[in-house]
């Protein structure tokens, strides 16, 4: 992330019409704070940011909307093991929803007995929908969440969690 570099991706952008851009907060932020200084303007065709694999702090998610002119910032929590899928909610920074088509997700605590009380902390485990060849049952990730409201019938078994914490202990990649 150099600034010639920075210049080819954020005229590649606008050439080719991009509408997403995926990759690690960090990163996005380097280049948001390159985007101001040269006083660029997003194409029209831009609609969301996807930060992804780091923690997407407040300052970072300020960056990008005020360099990417307010486009919608959807972070989301996945892993390489294709276990487990959750998506920020718009309205609710920090809160994600698990889908379960992707995966069943579940919080355990150190026991591996499920977390039921709202507001409990556990470790997120999760069993993938996707791979045949190598399937993961109860994959423990290591990575941590706040529960806020269990799966069930009313919101179409959707785990839904805060504070989601790597199990790498670090910020970024």
């Amino acid at each position: 992330l150099v600034p010639e570099v920075m210049n080819t991706y954020l005229d590649l952008l606008a050439n080719y019409k991009i509408r997403f851009i995926h990759g690690y907060p960090s990163a996005i932020s380097i280049l948001a704070i390159h985007a101001m200084r040269r006083n660029w303007i997003p194409p029209s065709t831009l609609i969301g940011i996807l930060p992804v694999s780091e923690q997407l702090l407040s300052y970072q998610r300020d960056l990008i909307k005020k360099a990417f002119r307010d486009v919608r910032v959807m972070p989301f929590y996945g892993l390489s093991e294709k276990v487990a899928i959750a998506g920020e909610l718009a309205d609710e920074a920090g809160v994600y929803e698990f889908e379960p088509l992707y995966g069943l997700t579940e919080l355990v605590d150190d026991h591996g007995i499920n977390v039921v009380r709202i507001g409990g902390r556990g470790r997120i485990v999760s069993t993938g929908f996707l791979s045949k060849g190598m399937p993961l049952l109860r994959y423990d990730t290591g990575d941590t969440a706040e529960l806020l409201t269990l799966p069930d019938q009313s919101n179409c078994y959707r785990l839904r969690v805060r504070g989601i914490q790597s199990r790498w202990g670090q910020e970024l990649v």
